[in-house]
């Protein structure tokens, strides 16, 4: 039974491989993985302003056409930008 289980096996790690020298090759080249960012730079500064302005997350989210959690999100990842 064991070698039953030895080609599959094989192949899976062989999967495992191919994908993560794909992986490595796309980072190489500058590749971004992932899903796509649904509000440009612009958006996000324009977001970020309403927020400071006083600006509902949800009149902003509502704005920019996103959800809440977006716009929290980028409240979150500035903060610790300026942090550093």
């Amino acid at each position: 039974m064991h070698m039953i289980n030895v080609a599959p096996q094989f192949e899976r790690d062989f999967l495992v491989e191919r994908t993560q020298s794909g992986f490595q090759r796309a980072k190489a080249e500058g590749k971004s993985l992932g899903r796509l960012h649904r509000l440009s730079a612009q958006e996000k500064q324009e977001a970020l302003q309403d927020r400071q302005s006083g600006l509902s997350v949800f009149a902003s989210a509502r704005t920019h056409l996103t959800s809440c959690q977006a716009i929290m999100r980028l409240k979150s990842s500035n903060e610790f930008e300026e942090e550093k």
